[in-house]
């Protein structure tokens, strides 16, 4: 909202003088109170502009585009080069003369074009703030009622501050100069007046002419029209102007300008329609039809669905309810007479319909922000009373006002004594009072400590004595109060174990290399497509863009995108992991997990096996080994899984027990063709809601950053193992026998063999397996005997052989 001070200053008793730390001080107080200003922005003065006429326009001799203009301001005459395409003789201009200065600051010369001297310039609007772009020069219509010599410091308001609002979604009655003034009121305690609204009535009634009817009280509780016939269309007299410019709008007729300013002066939207254009003169509030069609007054046709409000005649929609005009009924140079709407629209109605069609318009931000009901006729009003004052129109008698069911007066109990206990300082009760009365809260004394505050329809946020207080305390100064410690005393809190468990697991992580990523919960369209139809997404309803379509159903999309960044920086390996939730849709209803994801690709950190090392699979099974041992976990396995996003080769379930805790694997050829990946893609995925629920189940001290273990007193014996295993046969399924021994304190697979060496359908393992009694040292015929059951049970359960060679 963009607030021109001197247009502000008129609705208060005693000025706020226009000087630079006044303004600052006042957007500083306004701030404090909740109505941030974003900037204070300064409208420079003019020097040396004045209406002049043009007498005569000849070719330059020298530039074909260019014309000299002998213009006459009174008393002088000046010659002057033009560009512009409009330059006429007899017409009236803006001229600049030499020395004098632009709102922008810029100082006119005389200057020379093709040696013809230009004795200052011919303006247009846009040099002179009215306007962003201008066609031409500025033409002053006849109707401006302006003479040759006139000052045009005089003529606008310029010297001006404009005070640009960041207005909440809460406060609706701030988006008006008059909502602004009525704070400002309050804060200085000055008084406030309201526009002008008296209007003179003549001719037929309203009622005699035309006919509004409601057929969805829900969506337009409210709707109110006056009739203005003999229309004179015009422009608008050059403050109304300028003040629209400077408030962000663009002068356009008397009639829509009308509009354009009372909806920034009081910040309730009015629609002006052709009456001649609509069918039989009537009005009807509606729900569109199906397969119904609007052009609204940007040109654009609009397909309509059946929860759109509209306002329509007896034959089509005429407007889109709250948001923009139709073409077929907007006023034109043909009006002669203007039925004029205001009305109060639902506001999750407006917001639905604006954000559906993708249309933000000053009338639609208004109305989703829930607008005063009780606005409508005094914006009617103010409306005709500007167009009365200049000659526009005359007015018929009486006003179409539908009000099925009224919006009941609210009001709140405010206990005195209550202030002091929440703001935490005495405010006297006369101050206080004076606070709610300025800002237009109605008081009441009931009893000692019992006060009867009726609260303004334009503030609809405001509900209950608490709302009530914080209207005291934001106008009376939060400055003002003075710090306090607290009453009570402070108790320290305790992290949740799963946030402990979560920053375990960074520790971890990170001293193994790898660095966290931090990414949205929401994926792509082309993420979805690679996913495939496996999750049951929860697809986002209105998504701003093709790259934000719907939650993650899993880690794994954003670790590939942010893999797929890397690679396209040059980066030589990536080594991530992310902690966050993820979503699916489970019975009809949305479930998040807690999950880690990791991502391994590329060249090795510090390379183990020669000059470059490729991470590969057993990189990732290592790390997530690692990691659960560090967590406490001793009791897991890998077992094969089907996943498939993964190398249908190359993937393993996560398992404790029977349950799946996670699946790690290698990203499958095509997925990783589809993301423009260089490299193997290696990727963890676990379920640490599970991990923690167990985590709590164990019995070793986990939590304990140091954990102690007693040292062996007795010597350990060694013995290797190479075993020839059926490639069905998972690696798991032969450690969970070799452990399954008694004694045996370690069993580390150290070699994998697959080739011509060994017969075909068959793997080589080789182990180091650890034998340990803390009771007494192993003989040989012992360890013997511990390896001989161990090869027994090998061959019988999982037709493993022993390898010789």
């Amino acid at each position: 909202m963009r607030v021109p001070c001197r247009w502000l200053n008129e609705y208060l008793r005693r000025a706020i003088p226009l000087e630079k730390d006044q303004i600052e001080e006042v957007a500083q107080r306004l701030t404090a109170a909740g109505l941030e200003v974003a900037a204070v922005e300064r409208v420079n003065n003019i020097e040396g502009v004045f209406v002049g006429q043009i007498l005569s326009v000849v070719p330059h001799p020298k530039a074909e585009r260019l014309k000299i203009c002998e213009v006459s301001l009174g008393r002088e005459r000046l010659q002057l080069i033009s560009g512009a395409p409009n330059t006429v003789e007899g017409a009236l201009v803006p001229v600049i003369k030499p020395g004098g200065r632009l709102p922008d600051g810029r100082v006119i010369e005389t200057a020379h074009f093709k040696g013809e001297r230009s004795e200052g310039m011919i303006l247009s609007r846009a040099e002179l703030g009215l306007e962003e772009k201008s066609p031409g020069i500025w033409l002053l219509e006849r109707e401006l009622k302006l003479s040759v010599g006139d000052d045009f410091s005089q003529l606008l308001e310029f010297d001006d501050y404009v005070l640009v609002l960041e207005t909440k979604s809460n406060r609706p009655d701030a988006l008006s100069v008059l909502g602004v003034a009525r704070e400002v009121s309050a804060l200085y305690d000055i008084g406030l007046q309201k526009p002008d609204v008296a209007v003179h009535e003549s001719g037929r009634a309203i009622s005699e002419q035309a006919a509004v009817e409601i057929l969805d009280a829900l969506g337009c509780p409210r709707y109110s029209a006056r009739l203005f016939y003999d229309v004179r269309l015009g422009p608008s007299p050059l403050k109304i102007q300028h003040r629209l410019a400077k408030g962000g709008m663009r002068p356009i007729n008397n009639v829509v300008d009308a509009t354009n300013y009372v909806l920034l002066e009081l910040g309730h939207p009015t629609h002006a329609f052709d009456y001649e254009r609509l069918s039989n003169h009537k009005i009807i509030v509606r729900r569109a039809r199906p397969n119904e069609k609007i052009r609204t007054l940007d040109g654009i046709e609009r397909a309509l669905v059946e929860s759109d409000l509209v306002i329509a005649d007896a034959q089509r929609p005429v407007a889109l309810a709250g948001i923009m005009g139709g073409a077929e009924s907007e006023v034109s140079a043909e009006t002669k007479t203007v039925l004029l709407e205001s009305a109060y629209f639902d506001p999750i109605t407006i917001r639905r319909t604006a954000k559906r069609l993708g249309v933000r318009t000053e009338a639609s931000r208004r109305f989703e922000r829930d607008m005063d009901p009780e606005m409508t006729l005094m914006a009617l009003d103010r409306v005709g009373a500007l167009l009365q004052a200049q000659g526009s129109c005359a007015i018929a008698p009486g006003v179409l006002d539908l009000y099925p069911q009224r919006f009941p007066k609210r009001v709140a109990l405010l206990r005195p004594s209550r202030v002091e206990k929440i703001l935490g300082t005495s405010i006297p009760e006369e101050a206080a009072e004076r606070i709610l009365t300025r800002l237009e809260f109605g008081v009441k004394r009931e009893g000692l400590d019992r006060w009867r505050v009726e609260i303004p329809s334009f503030r609809r946020e405001v509900e209950r004595e608490i709302d009530l207080i914080e209207e005291i305390g934001r106008i009376y100064g939060y400055d003002k109060i003075p710090p306090q410690r607290p009453a009570f005393p402070l108790v320290a809190g305790r992290r949740e174990r799963v946030e402990e468990l979560k920053d375990r697991i960074r520790r971890i992580l990170t001293g193994l290399g790898l660095s966290e990523a931090v990414n949205f919960g929401l994926i792509s369209a082309e993420d979805v497509k690679i996913l495939g139809a496996r999750y049951s997404y929860l697809s986002i309803r209105n998504p701003m863009s093709d790259e934000a379509v719907a939650l993650r159903p899993s880690l794994w999309p954003n670790l590939l995108r942010n893999v797929q960044h890397n690679a396209y920086q040059g980066v030589d390996g990536v080594r991530l992991f992310e902690l966050g939730k993820v979503f699916t849709r489970e019975r009809g209803a949305c479930r998040e997990r807690l999950m880690l994801g990791i991502a391994l690709a590329g060249r090795a950190l510090v390379p183990l096996k020669g000059k470059e090392q490729i991470y590969d699979f057993y990189d990732l099974k290592g790390i997530v080994e690692t990691l659960l041992v560090e967590l406490g976990f001793r009791n897991f396995s890998f077992e094969p899984s089907a996943e498939a996003l993964l190398h249908p080769t190359r993937q393993a379930f996560l398992k404790a027990k029977d349950d799946t805790l996670g699946i790690l694997g290698e990203l499958h050829p095509d997925a990783a063709q589809r993301y423009d990946l260089p490299w193997r893609v290696y990727l963890f995925e676990l379920n640490l809601e599970e991990i923690s629920q167990r985590l709590q189940t164990l019995t070793l001290p986990i939590w304990s950053e140091i954990q102690q273990r007693v040292t062996p007193k007795y010597p350990a014996s060694r013995r290797d193992l190479s075993l020839l295993v059926p490639e069905g046969v998972p690696e798991a399924s032969v450690r969970r026998i070799l452990e399954g021994e008694r004694r045996v304190e370690r069993v580390f697979l150290y070699d994998l063999y697959r080739g011509s060496q060994i017969p075909q359908g068959m793997k080589s393992l080789t182990y180091e397996i650890t034998f340990r009694d803390w009771t007494k040292t192993l003989s040989d015929d012992e360890v013997n005997e511990m390896v001989a059951r161990m090869e027994a049970r090998l061959r019988d359960e999982l037709g493993v052989q022993i390898r010789k060679t």
